[in-house]
């Protein structure tokens, strides 16, 4: 089995702001870090020190980031091969980060952009039947649904989080395993909230839905019709980088452990995303092997 990790990769550059300007203002920060980033490599680095067979697809200029970027990967342990070097410029997040803990962020998506159908087909040809597909929101509408439909030939299960959201996904779900979104998100794609919204995200034909709900923690709806909720882990809130890419990498490693998605699942998402929130910056925030070790051993052993 190997998880198969498409989307974008990049570089992180944070600043620590008062307040966000207002139109033709300018304003003093201070640059708080620069390291890897993007929604697909965040899943990626902590499904890889999970202990997951990951391979990562993604794409990154020709240039002093994207040289930077394979450097990051090796040292995750990420097998880099799958990187596509483009003559684009490799992609930055340029966050801004509020008193509080809560952030902002621009995202440029130049090399990921350059992820087409073909080179979707191309990444998707050695996959094979009981392999997972995990997929985010970077990606164009038509890659997006082309890899989906080529997992769904091939007997793969797709874990979907359309973040950031793009008109058209919601068409998308029905051939996933899993769909994660957050609150505004689930409300964005089905008018609902929280238990609602999970189960408007089943009935397109998605095998199970889960909605983050902030410090309300996050409810799961499943297939055969049962709702699940799990409180959040407890945190002190420093940094909400990555948070979100944390808990769906953890929730899919801990249901590599188990028969399907449940409480114990869940929780490890809960307990993986509330250190992220507990640190600084997005990579180094992330758990640690040993952290994401004694998290997962605790939902395996869960009757």
């Amino acid at each position: 089995m190997v998880v198969h990790v498409i989307g974008n990769v990049g570089i992180d550059e944070t600043f620590a702001i008062e307040a966000l300007p207002m139109p033709g203002e300018s304003i003093l920060g201070r640059s708080l870090m620069r390291d890897l980033g993007g929604k697909a490599a965040n899943q990626a680095v902590v499904l890889t020190r999970a202990g997951c067979p990951v391979r990562f697809v993604s794409a990154c200029g020709r240039d002093e980031r994207g040289a930077d970027i394979l450097k990051m990967l090796t040292a995750e342990g990420c097998e880099t091969g799958d990187v596509l070097l483009r003559d684009v410029a490799s992609d930055i997040s340029v966050i801004f980060s509020l008193p509080g803990g809560e952030n902002c962020l621009v995202t440029t998506t130049s090399a990921v952009e350059t992820i087409d159908e073909a080179a979707v087909i191309e990444a998707l040809g050695s996959s094979r039947c009981g392999d997972w597909l995990v997929l985010q929101g970077n990606l164009t509408i038509a890659a997006t649904g082309t890899a989906i439909a080529i997992a769904r030939e091939k007997g793969l299960a797709t874990a979907f989080n359309p973040s950031p959201i793009k008109p058209g996904f919601e068409a998308l779900f029905g051939n996933c395993e899993l769909v994660i979104v957050n609150e505004s998100e689930a409300e964005a794609f089905t008018g609902q909230s929280r238990q609602v919204a999970a189960r408007a995200i089943v009935e397109t034909g998605a095998r199970n839905a889960v909605v983050t709900l902030g410090d309300k923690g996050c409810v799961l709806f499943r297939h055969d019709g049962e709702t699940l909720e799990a409180a959040p882990a407890p945190a002190t809130v420093v940094d909400t980088t990555g948070a979100g890419d944390s808990f769906a990498a953890m929730l899919l490693a801990a249901r590599l452990r188990r028969k399907e998605f449940d409480i114990p699942c869940l929780t490890a998402a809960a307990r993986g995303a509330a250190l992220t929130i507990g640190r600084l910056g997005c990579r180094p925030a992330f758990p640690t092997r040993a952290e994401i070790a004694e998290i997962l051993d605790a939902a395996a052993s869960c009757a």
